[in-house]
């Protein structure tokens, strides 16, 4: 469902959104590998930004609309 750039750009938004973040030395490298500085800051900075404005609705109790529902049983990784 997701190309290589993409899954690359959602383990990168899975690892900064952790507590603590978790950005691996091994994440770092393939990160480098495909993209360059400025485009992994804008990148930083977008789901940093989504990150914070997340964590910033529940001041107000905002919770989510539902769209994203967790795995309840382990499943196959597709290629």
């Amino acid at each position: 469902m997701f190309d290589a750039d993409q899954k690359l750009v959602l383990e990168l938004a899975d690892a900064i959104s952790a507590t603590p973040a978790k950005v691996t030395d091994e994440l770092r490298e393939h990160l480098r590998k495909r993209f360059s500085t400025a485009q992994l800051v804008e990148l930083g900075g977008a789901i940093a930004w989504e990150n914070y404005r997340a964590r910033s609705n529940r001041v107000f109790g905002f919770g989510s609309e539902g769209f994203y529902q967790p795995r309840t049983t382990p499943t196959t990784e597709m290629a």
